[in-house]
């Protein structure tokens, strides 16, 4: 039995027509890449293929690309970070990646402003959301001007917009 170092070199040395490893940088990279390329996986909004005993639907067609699924904008509290997405149909979105402002509207006077976020209290739509602190619709955050519960959609919108929450 070979000491592992001794049969890494092996491997690391190894020349066939696909793989050409020369030393150790090489092997790595090309692990690494290889186990990127096993993770990526094409998510769609299709219902799902196995029946609730488990049994496979037949399939009617393959995944089409307008069933994609782009990844969730996790919306933070930090730096101010937007990008424009084009959508389906020449349409465009902006997603809102985090931002230290809200427009804050108080119902008793009527009356907007932008106000800095102090920092997030709670987000009831999940555990999860709420544990990472991420701002959806629905969110509380504390501002300036007191607690202010989020009214726009930022990953949809590309803005936050809230409305002052009275105690």
């Amino acid at each position: 039995m070979l000491p592992i170092s001794i049969f890494l070199l092996e491997i690391i040395n190894f020349d066939s027509k696909h793989k050409n490893f020369k030393d150790i940088d090489d092997y790595r990279f090309y692990h690494i890449r290889f186990d990127e390329c096993l993770l990526i996986m094409a998510r769609s909004h299709e219902k799902s293929s196995r029946k609730y005993t488990g049994k496979k639907y037949k399939r009617f067609h393959k995944k089409r690309k307008r069933n994609l699924v782009r990844p969730p904008i996790e919306t933070r509290v930090g730096v101010e970070k937007k990008k424009q997405q084009r959508t389906l149909g020449g349409n465009s979105k902006l997603k809102l990646f985090s931002s230290t402002f809200i427009n804050v509207t108080d119902i008793t006077t009527n009356k907007t402003s932008k106000v800095k976020i102090l920092k997030f209290e709670s987000n009831a739509a999940s555990k999860d959301l709420n544990r990472r602190h991420i701002l959806t619709k629905g969110a509380i955050v504390e501002t300036e001007l007191g607690m202010a519960k989020i009214s726009s959609r930022p990953g949809q919108h590309g803005i936050l917009n809230g409305i002052l929450i009275s105690e």
